[in-house]
């Protein structure tokens, strides 16, 4: 059996950990002013996506229950 971590392509892993560690350069390096404008953009990003999320699952679960008649 396969693990998953020989699945993934060495080249698309570091490339992700060089995508990550240029976004933690970029907002270490910015200024106070724009490391907290990075700070709420990606606040934003996260409630959004867990509310999107609530959404999701409360739709998928409507899809089980039993139809009022």
């Amino acid at each position: 059996m396969e693990t998953a971590a020989a699945a993934i392509d060495p080249f698309v892993f570091r490339l992700s950990i060089f995508v990550l560690a240029v976004g933690v350069e970029l907002v270490g390096g910015a200024g106070p002013i724009l490391a907290r404008a990075f700070g709420f953009v990606a606040l934003t990003f996260a409630a959004v996506n867990i509310f999107g999320g609530f959404l999701v699952t409360q739709r998928m679960l409507s899809m089980y229950r039993k139809k009022k008649r």
